[in-house]
């Protein structure tokens, strides 16, 4: 049951990814009305769509490629830390341009 490899937990790790991501798109429809310096409508469509896009790639090649548990998890965190930096870049940077331009 607590194994990682089954199906069932293949599928929780999916409803939950898939849950999220339908959270997070509601949540960018409802803010479309906001102030302009409180919407992040775009890099939320575009942190989500990296999610997806790395995630499903991350589940093909570890569904194609036959590597024992120390690489997939080397590959995994590798993906998770790509997927962390690149969204902390498009929240990060724009408000600190955004900010560092109010101060000039």
């Amino acid at each position: 049951i607590c194994s990682q490899d089954t199906m069932a937990s293949f599928f929780v790790q999916a409803f939950y990814q898939g849950g999220l991501i339908f959270v997070g798109t509601i949540l960018v429809f409802k803010s479309r009305g906001l102030k302009s310096e409180f919407k992040d409508n775009q890099q939320l469509i575009l942190t989500m769509s990296n999610i997806i896009i790395f995630r499903i790639v991350v589940w093909i090649i570890i569904g194609a490629v036959d590597l024992y548990q120390g690489p997939t998890r080397i590959f995994i965190t590798i993906a998770i830390f790509w997927m962390s930096i690149f969204s902390s870049c498009v929240f990060v940077l724009p408000r600190l341009l955004q900010i560092r331009a109010r101060k000039y």
